[in-house]
């Protein structure tokens, strides 16, 4: 079995699927030392055995969920095996815990897990446009900083503090910062962790998954929006979020509105999320880090990442004669997803699960 158990877990936004996909497609060379990454199929991360940990309809799928991992780490001769999943960051560590004790025994008594943690402000605008990314409807910074207020979404301290409460020295929380990162990358980082060594040889560049900027985000909501209408009809319900994914990422590949600002926090806003978050980022820094650097990221996300309210409209962005072709696009769309709409969502999900494969 493997020698050493590495729960990599998460958190979103902080380069997980970067991480995944160089373990998946074994784009790295290491120095006498190797990793066992079980995935299987089209999965890129162990996501849907975390998702036993939290989602109720699939409590009874826990024990074959982690069970299925134990049986392939258990033939692995490997250094490190290691499971991935970004989406621990919403189950309790006390159940992970004694999920490990009971289903993966072989590998209880030598476990390591690290989470990243992405400075408050930056995490915010990067969950905006991923929202953006999914299809979300009507959602401006505004309501999703409401959403997050009444939900603790982005209250680090009290969450970080109950896993290393559980798991004790096992658990290592890195900081989300360039400048806080082994060799100021997240793969570097991740893999200096795993195996101690200094530098590892990257030989496979994965999709970034990168932010989308302001105007790609007006474009994107343009382009899906005319099917908004027929968002709860049965079979359409999932085609828009499958479309969006897929439009987002030729938007970022085509280079379309490139050129337009990153999206930012108005300064109205900005001084409401710094008040919301400041106690949180002090409690973080004494728990966890020297030098105060939540802390600082958060007061300095008042220069950095405040502006002027930003306009969604796709007509702020774009000339008469690119929303005439963008219209021609939507159009397209709407005809395809009218005609059969089953069918364009089956092949949308399809070429979303292949692009995924590229990355």
């Amino acid at each position: 079995m493997v020698k050493q158990l590495i729960f990599h877990l998460g958190d979103t936004k902080t380069g997980s699927t970067s991480i995944q996909s160089v373990l998946r497609a074994k784009g790295y060379e290491l120095a006498g030392k190797t990793i066992f990454y079980p995935t299987t199929g089209k999965n890129l991360n162990h996501n849907t055995a975390s998702q036993t940990l939290y989602k109720e309809a699939v409590f009874d799928q826990r024990a074959n969920r982690f069970g299925a991992l134990e049986q392939k780490l258990s033939q692995s001769d490997a250094d490190y095996g290691i499971v991935s999943a970004e989406f621990f960051q919403y189950a309790d560590p006390a159940d992970l815990k004694k999920t490990i004790e009971q289903f993966m025994p072989n590998h209880a008594g030598n476990v390591r897990l690290i989470a990243y943690v992405r400075p408050h402000a930056e995490k915010f605008l990067s969950s905006f446009s991923t929202q953006m990314r999914v299809g979300a409807r009507q959602t401006t910074p505004l309501a999703l900083f409401e959403k997050y207020t009444e939900l603790d979404t982005l209250d680090y301290a009290p969450r970080f503090k109950k896993w290393r409460d559980v798991f004790g020295d096992a658990f290592t929380l890195r900081l989300f910062s360039r400048e806080h990162l082994h060799r100021q990358d997240v793969l570097q980082d991740f893999f200096q962790f795993v195996t101690g060594a200094d530098k590892t040889k990257i030989t496979w560049t994965p999709y970034n998954n990168p932010s989308l900027k302001v105007g790609q985000i007006a474009l994107l909501r343009y382009l899906i929006e005319p099917l908004a209408g027929t968002e709860k009809q049965g079979n359409k319900r999932h085609l828009r979020g499958e479309l969006s994914r897929i439009l987002a990422r030729n938007i970022e590949e085509s280079k379309v509105g490139t050129d337009t600002p990153r999206v930012t926090m108005s300064r109205k806003l900005m001084a409401r999320f710094v008040k919301r978050y400041e106690t949180d980022a002090i409690a973080m820094d004494e728990a966890f880090f020297t030098g105060n650097p939540m802390t600082k990221a958060l007061q300095n996300a008042k220069t950095k990442l405040a502006a002027p309210p930003q306009s969604l409209r796709v007509e702020d962005y774009f000339s008469e004669a690119e929303l005439r072709s963008f219209a021609l696009m939507s159009n397209v769309l709407c005809t395809m997803a009218d005609a059969d709409p089953a069918k364009m969502t089956s092949l949308a999900r399809a070429l979303r699960l292949e692009l995924n494969r590229q990355k």
